[in-house]
């Protein structure tokens, strides 16, 4: 077959340590009781006919040369802890299971999805990768990807999907395999260990310790109670939510950020800091955004575990714009982006947050813009993410969806101690706030203080009828108003 070239083997040195970022999971992973709090997933929706063999030869030459694909399991010397890489793919192949001939097919399909996602990685004794096809129609496939976040992130999962659906249309066209575009994942361990012993690790966490003395803690409690939600997936310690925001609208949100010159994310943060001011109160927030923890270029291709959070201290001033708001947000992303190596969790060290009593930033605003307009072969695909790892607190997630389907935005919370009120209250508060923003004329130049969020109902909460009659606005203050008291006439007169 044309594509049995074969792949230069892995390093030969299989026994790699693990990297800075993977230490902390690895310890937190073993407070975890449930022992799936760390798991990553997504599934791809193919929107066309599949060729599953030549999809299980292609996923087959991905595990050839991913090396995180290989990672057979981890191992504890009790001095340090090993991540053992196999050298080849062994015998490992992509499962394939066809339910279409299931009286309900997606459901069907989606319990697979369920047992995959909901099942913990023993990462001592079983690979931390389960990945499967799924037939639900001749024309209509599911590809899912499940992960210990140990092992890989986000832009890991990204690099891996792209390039087999590279590889497996290069399979249907006959063509031979390209070279591989990764690095290895022994490259990735030592530059990461090098950057943590230089002096600019040092000098970019000192910038860090400059640039957060004086910030607030981050805000708790806006989605907390005594309630209980639903698990996501039947089984998974947290539970989500997910709100569609329209093409239409998430085309005007483009189109407004460039007329400001910035990135559609960019104006997201902006505008999710808008809301949070006016709910909140608070005139300087701390947001957590997570970033891909890469800045070489082995980094950006190597699929692992490199990604990071950096706190974003945004401050607020109601009398200027939205567009100011967009530009001072644009700088704060751009010193997170430059000084992204620093851990998040040396971070919390330097600021005495171990204990988990406060927090350096919340909420986390995930923005996941991968492959939005993906196509398998022509045919089209939809991201339906499954689990983004650990949720602590209010957790949001925005996902591209490409052009013909906009946004989705997923507010995941714990299961326990959560308002499950609120949460859908704040998600559908801020869906609108969008919406209504967005289709003002140029919203840039209004001010902060002028975009209401809250809907016309709950507006009609505060200011109906019930509310009493509405005084007169008089120039006077507090104390101006008790001097005149006793010199008012009594409300009613002694008998």
């Amino acid at each position: 077959m044309p594509f049995d070239t074969p792949v230069a083997p892995a390093p030969a040195a299989v026994r790699l340590p693990l990297s800075v970022a993977q230490r902390d999971i690895w310890t937190a992973h073993a407070l975890d009781p449930t022992g799936v709090k760390y798991n990553v997933a997504e599934c791809r929706e193919i929107n066309g006919p599949v060729d599953p063999q030549l999809m299980a030869a292609a996923w087959r030459r991905l595990v050839e040369e991913a090396d995180f694909l290989r990672i057979l399991r981890f191992e504890d010397d009790g001095e340090q802890v090993w991540q053992l890489v196999d050298t080849d793919a062994g015998s490992r192949t992509l499962p394939f299971t066809d339910v279409s001939a299931a009286d309900d097919p997606e459901g069907a399909a989606r319990r697979i999805v369920d047992a995959l996602i909901c099942a913990p990685f023993d990462l001592t004794d079983q690979p931390p990768v389960r990945c499967a096809l799924i037939r639900l129609a001749e024309d209509r496939y599911f590809y899912f990807y499940g992960f210990h976040h140990l092992v890989v992130d986000g832009v890991g999962v990204s690099m891996a999907l792209a390039r087999l659906i590279e590889l497996y249309e290069q399979a249907v066209a006959g063509e031979p395999w390209g070279p591989s575009p990764f690095g290895s994942l022994t490259e990735l361990l030592a530059e990461d260990a090098e950057y943590r012993r230089s002096e600019e690790a040092a000098a970019e966490r000192a910038a860090w310790r400059e640039h957060l003395a004086g910030a607030p803690d981050a805000p708790a409690g806006l989605v907390r109670g005594t309630g209980r939600a639903t698990a996501a997936h039947g089984g998974l310690p947290f539970a989500r939510r997910s709100v569609r925001v329209s093409p239409a609208d998430a085309d005007r949100l483009r189109s407004v950020a460039r007329g400001e010159r910035a990135t559609w994310s960019v104006l997201l943060v902006a505008l999710f800091s808008v809301y949070l001011h006016r709910v909140t109160g608070r005139t300087e927030l701390m947001i957590a955004l997570p970033v891909t923890g890469r800045t070489s270029r082995l980094a950006r291709s190597t699929p692992g575990m490199s990604s990071n959070v950096v706190p974003l201290r945004v401050r607020i001033d109601p009398e200027d714009s939205l567009g100011a708001l967009v530009r001072s947000v644009g700088a704060e992303v751009k010193h997170g982006l430059r000084h992204q190596l620093t851990r998040y969790e040396d971070l919390c060290r330097d600021a005495g947050l171990v204990d988990g009593s406060r927090r350096l930033a919340a909420p986390v605003l995930n923005i996941m813009g991968f492959h939005g307009e993906l196509t398998v072969c022509g045919h089209p695909t939809v991201n339906h993410n499954v689990s983004n790892g650990p949720v602590d607190d209010l957790s949001v997630a925005v996902l591209d969806l490409g052009a013909a389907n906009g946004l989705r935005i997923d507010f995941d919370t714990p299961v326990d101690g959560v308002d499950v009120t609120a949460v859908a209250a704040h998600q559908d508060r801020f869906a609108a706030f969008l919406t209504t923003v967005l289709a003002t004329e140029r919203p840039t130049e209004r001010r902060v203080a002028d975009l209401d969020v809250l809907s016309e109902a709950e507006r009609g909460l505060l200011t109906g009828r019930w509310a009493g009659p509405v005084a007169e606005a008089v120039d006077t203050t507090l104390v101006e108003r008790f001097e005149e008291q006793p010199a008012s006439p009594p409300l009613c007169s002694p008998s």
